[in-house]
């Protein structure tokens, strides 16, 4: 149970990750906006905090 959960979260988390490493190499470009930019970082510091929240709720 809690290893699935915490699988899924770090999953979660590293596909935020690399959204939005591809999200910062298209707003250098000037292909995306800066609020698609901070969507992206918004979305990436939400799994970071459903990761630690999980690791909490099991540590």
């Amino acid at each position: 149970m809690f290893e699935d959960e915490l699988v899924e979260a770090r999953i979660s988390y590293t596909e935020a990750c690399n959204h939005h490493a591809q999200m910062a190499d298209l707003h250098r470009d000037g292909a995306i906006s800066d609020e698609e930019l901070m969507e992206a970082i918004e979305n990436m510091r939400q799994a970071k905090e459903d990761l630690e929240e999980v690791r909490s709720n099991y540590c």
